[in-house]
C-alpha cells in the first residue's frame, strides 16, 4: 500500500471519527490570536486555521488569507471551518490561513454603518476598516506569511460592509463573498455598479484575452435565497444585478450572483461559501485532475517535474498571486510514477515538495 493510501485511509478515518464542530481538521490546525485594537478601542480574540505543519515549515510558504467576519456566531462560523478545510482536503481550495472577525452584539449595527458618535470624526464601518487593513491584514502578513490571495467575506450586516470594502480596496481585496447583502441610502446598489465599474485592475493587464485573467479584478460574490426571510435581500441583488450587467460589461466576467432555492437567511452563508470558494479556485483543483487523468498517462522523466512546476508559475499568474501545491498534489503525482516502478521521477516529484514543506519527513525519498 503506498503512502497516498495510507494518507487517504487516514484522513477519512480522522475526519468521519469526530463530530461536527469538534474542531479538529484534517488539513488545518486550530490557533487565536489577540488583536489589541486602536480602531475598535478593545482587545479582540480572532479564531483561526493555519495549515498543517505552518509551524514547522514556517518562511518557505505562502497561503491565501481568507476573513470570515461574524465569528461570534459560533455554529456558522465552526461550520465554516470544516468546509474550508474539507474543501481542502479534497482539493478544491489551498490550504489557507482563515481567521474570524467577532463583531459584540451590541456594536454589530455601529461598527458596520455610517453613524457616528457625539464628537467623533470617523463612523464606526470606517473603524472597522481600519481594523481589517491596518491591523488585521498586516499582521497576518507578517505573523503568517499570507502574501497570497485576500479573500474577504461577510453576511447580512457584514455583507454590507463587505461590499463596501470591495469599492474601497478594489486592489488589495482578490475576492469577496457578501452574502444576503444589502444597499441603502447612503451607498446604494447603482453606487457599488458605478465604483465597480470603474476600478482599477489589480495587477497590470498583460495580453489581449486577459478579461478571463481570474486575478485582473476582484471577484464578486454576492447570494440571496428565495425564501420568504429573503426577499429584501433578493430585491436589492437583484436590481444591483441588472445594473452591473449594463455598467460593468467585461468585468462581468467577475461578478457572481448565486441565488438560493429555499435558501433562509442563516443557511444562505454556509451554502454560498461553498460555492464561491469551489468557484474562485476552480483553476487552482483542475491541476491535480489534470495530472491524475491525463498528464500522469503521458509524461515521464524530466518532463513531469518541469511541467508541475510551469502549472503552478502559470496558476500565480492568472492569480495575480502566490498559491503553492498542496502536500496532496506532491504525494498523489509521486504516488502514481512509484506504482509505476519509475522510482526516479517519484523522488524528482518529492524534491519538488521539498521545495515547499523542507521539514516534512513525508517528503523524503521513497
Amino acid at each position: 500500500m503506498t503512502r497516498l493510501h495510507y494518507l487517504i485511509i487516514i484522513t477519512l478515518a480522522f475526519l468521519f471519527s469526530q463530530k461536527l464542530h469538534a474542531q479538529k481538521y484534517a488539513m488545518h490546525t486550530r490557533d487565536s490570536i489577540e488583536i489589541r485594537s486602536a480602531a475598535w478601542q478593545d482587545t479582540i480574540t480572532c479564531q483561526m486555521l493555519k495549515p498543517i505543519g505552518f509551524d514547522r515549515d514556517a518562511g518557505t510558504q505562502t497561503f491565501p488569507l481568507i476573513i470570515l467576519l461574524d465569528q461570534q456566531n459560533e455554529f456558522t462560523f465552526e461550520y465554516n471551518l470544516s468546509t474550508v478545510d474539507i474543501l481542502c482536503m479534497h482539493q478544491q481550495v489551498p490550504q489557507s490561513v482563515v481567521i474570524g472577525v467577532p463583531f459584540p452584539i451590541e456594536k454589530r449595527w455601529y461598527l458596520t454603518s455610517f453613524d457616528k458618535k457625539e464628537n467623533e470624526s470617523s463612523c464606526g464601518l470606517d473603524k472597522t476598516e481600519k481594523l481589517l487593513f491596518e491591523e488585521i491584514i498586516p499582521t497576518m502578513r507578517s505573523q503568517y506569511n499570507t502574501n497570497g490571495p485576500i479573500i474577504l467575506i461577510g453576511h447580512s450586516r457584514t455583507a454590507y460592509f463587505a461590499n463596501i470594502m470591495m469599492v474601497r480596496h478594489p486592489k488589495e481585496l482578490a475576492a469577496v463573498g457578501a452574502f444576503s447583502g444589502f444597499f441603502s441610502k447612503e451607498f446604494s446598489a447603482y453606487d457599488m455598479a458605478k465604483a465597480v465599474s470603474e476600478a482599477p485592475a489589480r495587477v497590470p493587464m498583460i495580453g489581449a484575452n486577459m478579461n478571463l485573467w481570474t486575478g485582473k479584478y476582484c471577484h464578486h460574490y454576492y447570494s440571496a435565497g428565495t425564501s420568504i426571510e429573503e426577499d429584501n435581500y433578493l430585491t436589492d441583488y437583484s436590481v444591483y444585478y441588472v445594473l452591473s450587467d449594463t455598467l460593468l460589461k467585461a468585468k462581468n466576467n467577475f461578478s457572481h450572483f448565486l441565488v438560493g432555492v429555499q435558501h433562509t437567511h442563516m443557511t444562505s452563508y454556509v451554502i454560498s461559501l461553498q460555492s464561491m470558494l469551489i468557484d474562485y479556485f476552480g483553476e487552482y483543483s483542475k491541476i491535480l485532475s489534470h495530472w491524475l487523468y491525463e498528464k500522469c498517462n503521458i509524461l515521464s522523466g524530466d518532463e513531469v517535474v518541469e511541467t508541475l512546476r510551469k502549472d503552478f508559475e502559470d496558476l500565480n499568474f492568472r492569480y495575480g498571486s502566490t498559491i503553492i501545491p498542496n502536500p496532496v498534489h506532491i504525494f498523489s503525482i509521486a504516488s502514481h510514477y512509484y506504482n509505476d516502478e519509475e522510482l526516479e521521477v517519484c523522488n524528482q516529484v518529492l524534491a519538488f515538495g521539498r521545495e515547499y514543506y523542507p521539514m516534512d519527513p513525508e517528503m523524503a525519498p521513497w
